[in-house]
């Protein structure tokens, strides 16, 4: 880690690609509820893809009243 700094060693893993990794899972999530549609991961280092997401806020989170959730759960659970 040291090295990072005081070499200036780019890390293999940077913001950008840990937030390509998390939109793996997100999009692909996303791709099963639009039947297999596809959905290309952006690189998030360029402002033009990352805005497109800006404002995405689809969440199957409730809030703390229960409210607010965009995109149905995953009905994986306990349906074994």
């Amino acid at each position: 880690m040291i090295d990072y700094f005081a070499h200036g060693v780019t890390p293999f893993f940077d913001v950008y690609k840990g937030v390509a990794m998390s939109a793996t899972a997100i999009l692909g999530w996303r791709s099963c509820l639009n039947h297999g549609e596809n959905f290309r991961i952006p690189d998030f280092s360029v402002e033009e893809e990352r805005a497109a997401y800006e404002n995405d806020d689809l969440t199957p989170f409730p809030d703390e009243n229960g409210e607010g959730a965009t995109l149905p759960p995953s009905t994986m659970y306990g349906k074994y």
